[in-house]
């Protein structure tokens, strides 16, 4: 009795490992000296991606420790040989939102409130849609890309 309840277990140890995918990872990227607002906006993106992509995870670093990675910040807190300053507004409220490749999504501004507009631009595109009624969801992706990340925003005011 007791070696065939072992054998079920192991059973259905194989069975649930065999079903269960190891989730890919991309880090979202701050600096450690980002501000409430970056790191808002960097939980936000967490938080609304890994409803999009069920098979990814993307947990938010000071390091980039995948091979894909999201970094999120104002313009003084990105890597200088990912920075692309010609695309970044001067506004505080204006965004950047461009890839490196298939390696590296980059969200910028030159304020908080810039990236933090960027970061809901960009879910967006996605298709989420934020509203006061509630919030609607798109449908779930498989594959996680970077391209749709091309779109500059300023403020005229």
């Amino acid at each position: 009795m007791m070696k065939s309840i072992q054998v079920a277990f192991f059973a259905l140890a194989i069975l649930v490992t065999a079903c269960s995918k190891d989730k890919q990872t991309i880090n979202i990227v701050i600096s450690k000296d980002a501000d409430k607002i970056e790191n808002l906006a960097a939980n936000e993106l967490q938080k609304y991606l890994e409803i999009i992509y069920p098979h990814y995870q993307f947990p938010v670093t000071f390091t980039a420790r995948s091979k894909r990675k999201i970094y999120v910040g104002r313009k003084e807190n990105i890597p200088n040989g990912l920075l692309q300053e010609s695309t970044i507004p001067l506004n505080c409220e204006g965004f950047s939102i461009y890839s490196k490749d298939d390696e590296a999504g980059i969200i910028t501004a030159s304020g908080s409130a810039g990236l933090l507009y960027g970061v809901y631009e960009l879910l967006g595109i996605m298709g989420y849609s934020f509203m006061f009624s509630g919030d609607y969801s798109p449908s779930e992706k498989d594959n996680f890309s970077f391209e749709e990340w091309n779109l500059v925003n300023e403020p005229l005011v």
